[in-house]
């Protein structure tokens, strides 16, 4: 009869720091092994049991690796990309209001100072020029 008595040696204390619940019976328990706890074979086999769960979990598991290395990548590529597209964005914008409203300048003065008006009405033009030739051959 007193071979199936459960004798445990040390401190066998909850572990008060795991807050997540585990569905292992021992998950709560502090892990501090003797090197005669480690000899007897039922705790060789339990430890052999996790190690093949964990294994099975990192085989599981490695394919997503990969992927998330992959995805993360493209993530990247199409950040800078978009970064790319906001900033032409900018400058078409900038051109084309920038010209139009020297355009609408130029027209105010041209009854006081014709050459002024001109120039203005010039500047005005080669900016919306440049700027709808640049939304045309800007490659994404």
């Amino acid at each position: 009869m007193d071979e199936n008595k459960d004798v445990a040696e040390g401190d066998l204390v909850l572990n008060a720091e795991i807050h997540n619940k585990s569905a292992d019976a021992y998950g709560n328990l502090v892990r501090g092994l003797t090197s005669e706890e480690l000899a007897q074979t039922g705790t060789q086999k339990l430890i052999l049991n996790d190690l093949s769960k964990a294994e099975a979990k990192i085989k599981e598991l490695e394919p997503f690796r990969e992927k998330y290395q992959n995805v993360l990548n493209e993530k990247c590529i199409l950040d800078e990309k978009l970064s790319k597209t906001k900033r032409a964005e900018i400058l078409y914008s900038f051109c084309i209001t920038s010209g139009g409203i020297i355009v609408g300048l130029a027209k105010i003065f041209l009854e006081k100072d014709n050459t002024l008006a001109i120039i203005m009405l010039i500047i005005g033009v080669v900016l919306i020029i440049g700027g709808v030739l640049f939304k045309i051959t800007y490659k994404k």
